[in-house]
């Protein structure tokens, strides 16, 4: 494994996760933990609504080859403002991506996190620090339960963060995304079409559009749903005062 794999940010994972995947394949590896936050969070009165976000077609450039080396990632734009006005809001950001690269063999299991580990080292210089970061490295063949469309990776991040899914939002670019989002009980999907959103929503059923917002990037859903919520909340405000 490279230095770059190696070396550690108190935005990643506390030692164990890549070592025990061998032993535990059903289960999605946490190359990202913010181990204060998630403690706050689990102290906090209420569960917090988190913004749920796929990772290759919404915060990076899709690759049909898939991203074989960190020289590969493309962010973006437009991605960082908007995590930012999420982060100032105390919404917490949760990464889960399918990355099947290791499982086809195409890539090494070390080469998928110094990926990952990358993509986060990116985000952190821009002042931004997931309070969690799970990928899913099975192939599609392997019957896991956190391969999306599977709900084992927003349920895992809920259970260990204490968070609200019927309150939080999902943003992906595959109907696997939308599909997820509904197995798992969070509370609003958006399709970008940053990333294959434009021709996945080609192929949706007429129940699945129904389930689901069209936007054009991560920047324009985070607006939708943030303006959402804020009409959310002022009715609510405005039913307790009657």
């Amino acid at each position: 494994m490279s230095a770059l794999a190696r070396k550690r940010t108190d935005s990643e994972a506390h030692p164990g996760h890549v070592a025990g995947l061998a032993s535990s394949p059903h289960r999605p590896l946490v190359v990202g933990c913010r181990l204060g936050q998630r403690d706050a969070l689990a102290r906090a009165p209420r569960p917090s609504p988190a913004l749920f976000v796929d990772r290759d077609g919404v915060l990076v450039e899709n690759r049909d080859s898939y991203i074989r080396e960190p020289a590969d990632v493309r962010r973006i734009r437009g991605t960082g403002p908007a995590l930012r006005a999420i982060q100032e809001r105390g919404i917490p950001i949760v990464i889960v991506s399918n990355q099947s690269a290791a499982g086809r063999r195409l890539i090494s299991l070390a080469e998928t996190v110094e990926i990952h580990r990358h993509v986060l080292r990116l985000l952190a210089a821009d002042g931004i620090y997931p309070a969690c970061s799970l990928i899913c490295p099975h192939h599609p063949d392997d019957g896991c339960r956190c391969r999306k469309p599977a709900p084992g990776m927003p349920l895992a991040a809920a259970a260990a963060h204490g968070l609200d899914l019927p309150r939080s939002c999902l943003v992906g670019d595959a109907r696997s995304d939308v599909a997820v989002a509904r197995r798992a009980g969070v509370g609003r999907a958006f399709l970008v079409t940053t990333g294959r959103g434009a021709r996945e929503a080609e192929l949706m059923s007429a129940t699945e559009r129904r389930s689901v917002t069209l936007s054009e990037d991560l920047a324009a859903a985070v607006g939708t749903w943030i303006a959402g919520s804020h009409r959310a909340q002022r009715a609510r405000e405005s039913g307790s005062s009657q």
